[in-house]
């Protein structure tokens, strides 16, 4: 008979067989009399729902094993809305600042003024756009200095002591002590006296750093080469990414708010030329380096956050749902405005270009 230590240690067979083993002794022993049969139904009543109520634990634990991403999507939904509510808050105290800079810049009143300044003698009142024209300038001499016309604002310039590797740097050294024996030998030949150890290691010394100096040189010179390469390949990734498009708006933002965001590099899908067989091209699609500038209404920071890397940082991007196809049993009224014109996830207004 095991007790349960022998169940605990996985000795003993299962609890059911011990009963059915139990149970058929019983019958065996009283020659299947009634009370016998009336035992064995109450046991195998008792193990049915066992079995039953074993089943329905692991349906559970399934379900719940399959609830679990579900939870854990809900949790990150409702940590993204939370942050999405605080930023939210701390923004609208600058909304209004946002939207006078942009009126400043288009030379506009808002309407709370328009009312108080409005008479039916004098008429609409006239803005002066002084913001304006500052605005403008201050793009204009930012725009000359990043963005100059026939040359790049940027360049890469080579360390002017390259670490040269260990596998050039050991044969010289290898190389001068040649040489200084060959100098020897050759005074030898002469009939010169022969150099003692102290100014073999010298003259040694003084070949290793001839040597060193030449290789210094010559990696001076490919490292020139190499970056006036990686400039090609960068200019054309900036080129292809958007990066001076984006840099003009930024500046633009720069000079009419008070902040201004230029995002990126992050990667966009894109397609390029390719020959991908031989003497045939073809358009490939791969990702890509991209840059934008995020538009001041569209950023929502943390209240705390001092740069873009502090805290939540929330990037509105506005989307418009694409236009249902027209079919010919309906027809459209001239006037009525199209799918994309009536969307409210409508970008905001940007300034205007100067």
């Amino acid at each position: 008979m095991s007790g349960p230590g022998d169940v605990i240690a996985g000795l003993a067979p299962p609890q059911e067989n011990v009963a059915a083993a139990a149970y058929r002794g019983r019958k065996k022993r009283r020659g299947g009399d009634r009370e016998g049969s009336a035992m064995g139904d109450a046991w195998s009543r008792s193990a049915g729902e066992e079995v039953e109520a074993a089943r329905g634990e692991d349906e559970r634990a399934a379900e719940a094993g399959a609830d679990q991403p579900a939870a854990e999507l809900s949790a990150l939904a409702g940590y993204i809305r939370s942050s999405w509510a605080r930023n939210k808050r701390a923004r609208d105290l600058v909304e209004e600042r946002l939207l006078a800079c942009l009126r400043a810049r288009r030379g506009v009143y808002c309407e709370a003024e328009l009312q108080e300044m409005w008479t039916a003698d004098a008429g609409e009142p006239i803005y002066l756009p002084l913001a304006a024209t500052k605005m403008r300038a201050a793009e204009a001499a930012l725009r000359e200095l990043l963005l100059p016309e026939g040359e790049r604002p940027w360049g890469l310039d080579p360390s002017p002591l390259p670490e040269l590797p260990p596998e050039v740097m050991a044969p010289l050294l290898e190389r001068a002590g040649q040489m200084a024996r060959q100098q020897m030998q050759q005074a030898a030949a002469r009939g010169e006296r022969i150099a003692s150890l102290s100014q073999f290691t010298q003259t040694m010394v003084q070949l290793h750093e001839r040597l060193k100096d030449e290789t210094l040189a010559q990696a001076r010179v490919e490292a020139k080469a190499r970056a006036a390469r990686m400039e090609d390949v960068i200019e054309e990734r900036m080129e292809r990414g958007g990066y001076y498009s984006a840099l003009a708006e930024y500046v633009q933002h720069f000079c009419t708010y008070p902040a201004a965001v230029l995002k990126g590099p992050f990667l966009r899908r894109g397609k390029r030329l390719a020959w991908t067989r031989p003497g045939q091209p073809d358009v490939v699609s791969a990702p890509e380096l991209a840059w934008a500038a995020v538009n001041p209404f569209d950023c929502y920071p943390a209240p705390e956050a001092q740069s873009c890397q502090d805290g939540d940082f929330i990037e509105r991007i506005p989307m418009t749902p694409p236009a249902a196809p027209r079919s010919s049993a309906t027809s459209r009224s001239p006037t009525a405005p199209t799918p994309a014109s009536a969307s409210p996830w409508r970008r905001r207004p940007t300034p205007s270009a100067s």
